[in-house]
């Protein structure tokens, strides 16, 4: 990012920022993600009020996993389901040279459920791009 010009350049945990006034949060190639399931979604874009100006925006891409034939996946989606779980929360665990790190999940939120959140949490939000299951959606005041 420096090499193109951006100056003001920082990796850290999103929770961990201290400034504000952000005029857009840009989430792509599905780092919603990172909030891991349907609270920690609440967390974030409740979070997000503080940071972004008035008419600041959040831009993000996710997976509406409702889309999939897959069996494997809808399997999965039942699973998810019978033990109350969103079916969109995936855990993760990676393993490198046999060594196992720890476990994580990631979220992918279908856009309906997207829209029901943002405006729970007093954001409006506008689906962009939809094709395939993959979509674009932007979060606004």
């Amino acid at each position: 990012m420096k090499k193109i010009g951006i100056k003001n350049v920082r990796c850290l945990i999103v929770y961990d920022l201290d400034e504000r006034n952000f005029n857009t949060i840009l989430l792509m190639g599905r780092a919603i993600g990172f909030v891991e399931d349907l609270l920690g979604l609440k967390k974030f874009l409740n979070f997000c009020k503080s940071l972004l100006t008035p008419d600041g925006y959040i831009l993000l891409d996710s997976l509406d996993v409702r889309s999939t034939t897959v069996p494997e996946h809808l399997v999965y989606q039942e699973r998810n389901q019978k033990l109350g779980r969103y079916i969109g929360v995936i855990g993760l665990q990676m393993e490198y040279k046999g060594k196992l790190g720890e476990k994580f999940k990631l979220l992918h939120v279908d856009p309906q459920t997207l829209k029901e959140f943002a405006k729970e949490t007093g954001w409006s939000c506008e689906i962009l791009n939809n094709e395939n299951g993959n979509y674009l959606a932007k979060i606004f005041k």
